[in-house]
């Protein structure tokens, strides 16, 4: 998460904006996980895992949709909060569906931590090559298509 959060700020920084503004934009985007996290949790519980994670995602990517095209502060808190709703949610289900409680565990964040290190370079590579506004576009795809296992499952 760190690293992609990185990637927020430098974003800022190679558009012009000032490093002050970049990391003001940074750390909007840190805040939801304190508010995110315990929320989607106890939703989760009272809603379900798989309707939260998948209202997670869907948000998640509209609000990244909404970004791309608006750069508002307000809308990448909402893309953070988003993100943090499904964080704790994917790692109960995924220890709820296995009987290798530590395994799972360990798996889920060794994802996670993997994807975490490749998003700099990769939103990087796709700001310098087809520029900021394309690179959210694009990016606001994914969880969109992380939708079709949820939903065939």
């Amino acid at each position: 998460r760190r690293q992609r959060q990185m990637c927020i700020r430098d974003s800022y920084v190679s558009l012009g904006e000032s490093l002050l503004l970049a990391n003001l934009f940074l750390f909007l985007s840190l805040i939801p996980n304190l508010i995110g996290s315990p929320i989607g949790g106890y939703l989760s519980d009272i809603l379900g895992r798989r309707l939260i994670i998948a209202l997670s995602v869907l948000l998640q990517g509209s609000f990244m949709l909404l970004f791309s095209i608006f750069s508002n502060p307000f809308i990448l808190f909402l893309v953070g909060l988003t993100n943090a709703f499904s964080f704790p949610v994917f790692l109960v289900y995924s220890t709820e569906l296995s009987k290798l409680k530590g395994t799972t565990i360990g798996y889920m964040f060794g994802i996670i931590m993997g994807a975490s290190s490749l998003s700099p370079a990769i939103t990087g590579l796709i700001i310098d090559g087809f520029g900021f506004t394309f690179a959210f576009l694009f990016l606001s795809l994914l969880p969109f298509l992380s939708l079709i296992p949820l939903i065939k499952t």
